[in-house]
């Protein structure tokens, strides 16, 4: 009985793309004729259930060939978590919808630790966007104290990679084009100052000057 050796992650649940022994590397799964020698091979083969893309080095069901993410020799590098080749593995390897691969006990303890981005390139892997719904919420219901009402910041969304200003908060900016949680703080503005002891002061006002052998301020 053959097991899944290889999958593609989507934002739904990982896909097979193939089955085969779970002590054979991942290299013999792919069909090209520079991968594997034809007696580590498994499945029907090009053209039938899978294609080979030259540009990854590695095979895709043939429904999902066409929507898969192009990265050059990926499977040709070492898993992002524990640095382990990925070509040579007998680990199953998941390529997640942003294209990258990653092993799936990683990338299990990665989301188990509530990371839920991909490491190399900081995309949710997952269907993040109930949980985004939530914490949306969660801001509009939580007021900022007045001193950060004029208080705004430059995103970076690393989901849709646009940039965009929205008003500062303390739980987290969502993203105004997709909605995501997913970024990142570049700059802020208008933010309020503070003294060394904590009190706030205010914008555009000196503080008093101390006088000068007991007379008045200069």
């Amino acid at each position: 009985m053959h097991t899944p050796l290889f999958k593609i992650a989507f934002l739904a649940s990982p896909i097979a793309l193939s089955a085969t022994s779970s002590s054979s590397p991942v290299s013999a799964w792919c069909s090209s004729p520079t991968a594997a020698t034809p007696s580590t091979r498994s499945a029907r083969g090009i053209g039938t259930d899978r294609q080979h893309c030259d540009t990854c080095g590695c095979c895709y069901p043939i429904e999902h060939f066409r929507d898969h993410h192009c990265i050059p020799k990926q499977l040709q590098s070492n898993c992002p978590v524990c640095n382990q080749f990925l070509f040579t593995s007998v680990s199953m390897v998941l390529i997640t919808h942003c294209g990258h691969a990653i092993h799936e006990e990683c990338m299990r303890q990665m989301l188990a630790s509530g990371i839920y981005k991909c490491p190399l390139c900081m995309k949710t892997l997952l269907d993040m966007m109930p949980a985004f719904a939530l914490m949306c919420d969660c801001v509009a219901n939580t007021r900022m104290p007045p001193e950060y009402q004029h208080t705004t910041v430059l995103i970076f969304c690393n989901d849709c990679e646009r940039k965009s200003t929205v008003p500062y908060h303390f739980l987290g900016h969502p993203c105004p084009f997709c909605h995501s949680f997913n970024t990142s703080v570049l700059q802020m503005f208008n933010s309020p100052d503070f003294s060394p002891d904590g009190r706030i002061v205010e914008p555009n006002v000196d503080p008093p000057r101390q006088p000068i052998d007991g007379g008045l301020p200069p």
